[in-house]
């Protein structure tokens, strides 16, 4: 297949979502992987203060806990399991991300050094059901399914991550001095369901350029020729 780049593809709206795909999948899973929550409290123990730290970040099965009491210079570390639901809803959403990214990456490149512009595009045609287009439009269904099904875990696992490391109340007696920011996995959320509108959106784009759909018939008016009538000559009239 000769190549040829052909960058005139992201001026149409199937090349030019697939960029904005690609930029917020980007986001959506780096906002998830890259976080690192961290939440202090000072609690009394036998009239001793001591200031209990924990952390914890992607994938988000475990909370690393530490404790730190005045007049004692060892620190006491252990580590306390969270929800499994936790991990398997947040691998999951990043894995969706990351497979986003990638066929962007491939999909894009295809558009532009591959595709066949005669085929394919506005008013392309010889399309086939062995082509790309039909593999395009089979990912991009599948892709906003599991968009759909990772946002939506992940949205109830951030929530179960709320309430498994709150640590009012995880405890009574605590008088909590910094508590987690969980302002980046609601910022992630929203990225996971805005690419889930991006890809529903993208599905009649590419379903356009599959052999099912149909272009219509561009009406052709020609113009009619003059047809001259013929003049019927009246006896005795002059002929000039």
């Amino acid at each position: 297949m000769p190549v040829h780049t052909n960058f005139n593809r992201f001026k149409e709206p199937r090349g030019f979502i697939k960029v904005i795909q690609f930029v917020i999948a980007i986001l959506a899973f780096s906002t998830t992987a890259g976080y690192n929550g961290e939440g202090t409290a000072t609690i009394s123990v036998h009239g001793t203060k001591c200031e209990v730290k924990g952390e914890f970040s992607y994938s988000f099965d475990k909370i690393d806990v530490s404790y730190a009491c005045e007049g004692s210079t060892n620190t006491t570390k252990k580590e306390e399991d969270l929800s499994s639901v936790l991990k398997s809803s947040s691998e999951f959403f990043v894995f969706v991300g990351v497979v986003t990214f990638l066929y962007c990456i491939v999909a894009m490149v295809y558009y532009v050094c591959f595709e066949d512009p005669a085929k394919y595009g506005p008013g392309g045609t010889g399309r086939d059901i062995m082509s790309f287009a039909t593999v395009d439009l089979a990912i991009t269904i599948i892709l906003t399914l599991f968009w759909f099904c990772g946002s939506t875990a992940w949205a109830s696992g951030v929530q179960k991550l709320k309430d498994e490391t709150d640590i009012e109340d995880q405890c009574d007696d605590c008088k909590v001095t910094d508590k987690p920011n969980y302002a980046g996995l609601i910022i992630s959320v929203l990225f996971g369901f805005l690419c889930f509108f991006l890809w529903g959106a993208n599905i009649w784009f590419v379903f356009k350029e599959t052999i099912w759909h149909k272009e219509p018939e561009a009406t052709i008016t020609a113009e009619k020729p003059q047809v001259e009538i013929p003049r019927q000559e009246v006896p005795g009239e002059a002929v000039p």
